[in-house]
């Protein structure tokens, strides 16, 4: 099994042009609808227009406390919008998985357990290109696939990475037996650095092996220490965050750092496809001073 990813460079196949601007996050999601309908078979830089990029708002949901006798404890942030306009959402305290419907009703889609279809955590809920659910539930290290309607399919036991390294999304890719696998190196917890490191990766669940690791920075943290032990750690408020998101394809995924002025689109080979440029939205240096990076 592959060692995971000790010192090195932190952009591993490209580089960019760092400036200090803040973008949001909602750019991604544009940019996924855009990138949809191109293709990216050659490297190539280009420029987009933030202001031409389509935006699709969703209906909101006024109250959502229930569904039939289920009362919710705590919705995680973590949903998957279905063709059917149903979501697929996560209770974290309860530990389970609903289907919710827009007229307010829905069904149980996994519930708290460690056997088949069952979860103790729910980290990643994504569709593949084929439109099937995969639920990665970090607690009992798998991942769990559901069919288009919903129905338990199949499971994958991940391996773990090593002590360093803390597996907390994946991602189902076009190649059946691959995951993308990002995870976080834990390094920094023990040497008290403000840097947070991510740490990406494949993992063949033919193998039980991952390979082609490349690291990237992912956001400024801060300590709680008490009688010199670490005791929290809390990221920073308002500092850039990594974004990362799959072609719908899942053929290539993107990487963006907000940081920077361009999206890059990589291959499952880790080589760069493509560099979007993004135009910086905030040029007053006197407003990103004030920014705690």
């Amino acid at each position: 099994m592959c060692e995971p990813p000790s010192d090195g460079p932190v952009w591993r196949h490209f580089s960019g042009k760092w400036v200090s601007c803040f973008i949001p996050a909602l750019f991604l999601a544009g940019l996924l609808f855009f990138t949809g309908c191109s293709n990216a078979d050659s490297d190539s830089t280009e420029t987009i227009d933030l202001d031409s990029l389509p935006v699709r708002i969703a209906e909101p949901v006024l109250s959502v406390n229930a569904i039939d006798t289920t009362l919710f404890a705590a919705l995680y942030q973590l949903s998957v919008s279905l063709d059917d306009s149903s979501v697929i959402i996560a209770d974290g305290i309860r530990k389970q998985v609903f289907q919710l419907n827009p007229d307010g009703t829905g069904r149980m889609v996994a519930d708290v357990g460690r056997g088949p279809g069952e979860v103790q955590s729910v980290n990643t809920l994504v569709l593949d290109p084929d439109g099937y659910l995969h639920l990665y539930d970090r607690q009992n290290a798998r991942v769990t696939k559901f069919d288009r309607h919903l129905t338990y399919k199949s499971e994958i036991k991940l391996e773990s990475v090593g002590e360093d390294v803390l597996v907390r999304e994946i991602y189902p890719t076009a190649e059946p037996d691959i995951l993308l696998v990002v995870g976080t190196d834990w390094r920094y917890f023990n040497e008290i650095v403000n840097d947070r490191v991510q740490v990406i990766g494949l993992y063949s669940s033919q193998e039980g092996s991952y390979s082609d690791w490349l690291r990237i920075p992912y956001t400024r943290v801060s300590f709680t220490v008490i009688e010199e032990i670490v005791r929290a750690v809390h990221e920073i408020p308002y500092t850039p965050m990594t974004h990362i998101a799959m072609h719908h394809g899942g053929s290539s995924f993107f990487l963006y750092w907000p940081p920077s002025e361009e999206i890059v689109e990589l291959s499952l080979s880790m080589d760069t496809l493509r560099v979007i440029q993004v135009p910086c939205l905030w040029s007053d240096s006197s407003i990103v001073n004030e920014i705690p990076y």
